[in-house]
């Protein structure tokens, strides 16, 4: 073997390295990438959570999902009260999903978030309009996934 050809074989040694070297950075990057978006997910439903914790520690909230479950009557306070929870509790329910979308969570987490869907927002006209309200504010894979899991489907 001459060295012209030496040298040819030895280009394309290090052209095909660069080539997986590349490969490589571009395959860690999406992971970063993908990380990164869990990541902000979990500190906004941690601000979410943090900015109500005064709400979910109060004495109103319990007292608030009672009156609902029986079908009863809420203030203009409680249902402002009512709505800033319900908020709370599907940011990070959105923010479970989006874990699960990227694998980072395991197989029943879509059963336990449509559970969550028939026990708290579709649970009463109250929750139905505390829906309403508050989905603009979730991203779009979410209100699909809550939306698809209607009344009739979640019945057991």
């Amino acid at each position: 073997m001459d060295s012209n050809e030496l040298v040819k074989w030895l280009v394309l040694a290090a052209n095909i390295g660069v080539l997986l070297g590349l490969a490589l950075v571009i395959y860690e990057i999406r992971q970063n990438s993908d990380l990164m978006q869990v990541q902000i997910g979990q500190a906004r439903a941690d601000a979410a959570m943090e900015s109500n914790q005064q709400t979910f520690e109060s004495a109103y909230i319990p007292t608030i999902l009672v009156t609902i479950q029986q079908g009863g009557e809420l203030s203009e306070e409680d249902i402002v009260r009512y709505i800033t929870w319900f908020r709370s509790q599907n940011r990070n329910q959105e923010n479970v999903i989006s874990q699960y979308q990227f694998g980072m969570l395991d197989e029943n987490i879509p059963r336990s978030i449509k559970d969550f869907a028939r026990t708290t927002i579709w649970q009463s006209e109250y929750s139905r309009e505390a829906w309403r309200i508050t989905k603009p504010g979730y991203c779009d894979q979410y209100i699909d996934f809550i939306e698809s899991a209607s009344e009739s489907e979640l019945v057991d």
